[in-house]
């Protein structure tokens, strides 16, 4: 047995949140609701639908009413500071309908819809991730078989990378800290 390495080990690990559980909190909280521009009439979110394409979280959004069609939110979803909340910031969105004036870039109609969908879109993580350091720390520190133990610690524990997968989003934290063997 010799002593650890001053380095420790440097390790990526990921966490995914489905598409399937993005576009359920989406539905929850959006399906139903209006949107009332400042000039026209109401429109009425009928229906949700998250999924990945290249680098970016697409948020398909069908509306009825002043504007009739799907709305595409596209953007990098990203967390908050304190890496609790999984959000959704700084999307743009495109309009397919066969409405000619919100087609062509109806500025104060753009700011209601993209204000009404992307304020709610948040995801709550922090226990996830909570939960996914516990399980590391707890794999970590257990009997491998008789008189074999290891034994370890997690210094650090950042985010590094969100990006869209085939099924979800993924949160990429890279964890440092130090291992240990002991046989008896």
């Amino acid at each position: 047995i010799g002593p650890s390495a001053p380095e420790g080990f440097h390790l990526a690990v990921p966490m995914l949140v489905s598409y399937e559980e993005l576009t359920e909190r989406m539905a929850r909280e959006f399906v139903g609701q209006e949107i009332i521009p400042p000039v026209g009439s109401r429109i009425k979110i009928t229906g949700v639908q998250a999924y990945g394409s290249g680098n970016n979280l697409i948020s398909e959004v069908t509306v009825t009413g002043g504007l009739n069609g799907k709305l595409y939110l596209q953007g990098k979803p990203t967390l908050t500071p304190d890496g609790q909340i999984l959000e959704l910031r700084d999307f743009h969105f495109t309009i397919d309908t066969s409405n000619l004036l919100a087609r062509f870039g109806n500025r104060m109609l753009y700011d209601a819809i993209r204000e009404k969908i992307l304020l709610g879109t948040k995801v709550e993580v922090g226990d996830r991730i909570a939960g996914l350091r516990s399980r590391i720390q707890r794999h970590m520190n257990r009997e491998l078989a008789p008189d074999i133990w290891i034994e370890g610690a997690v210094t650090s524990f950042d985010s590094r990378n969100i990006y869209p997968v085939p099924g979800g989003i993924e949160l990429q934290f890279v964890l440092d800290g130090t291992l240990n063997l002991t046989i008896q």
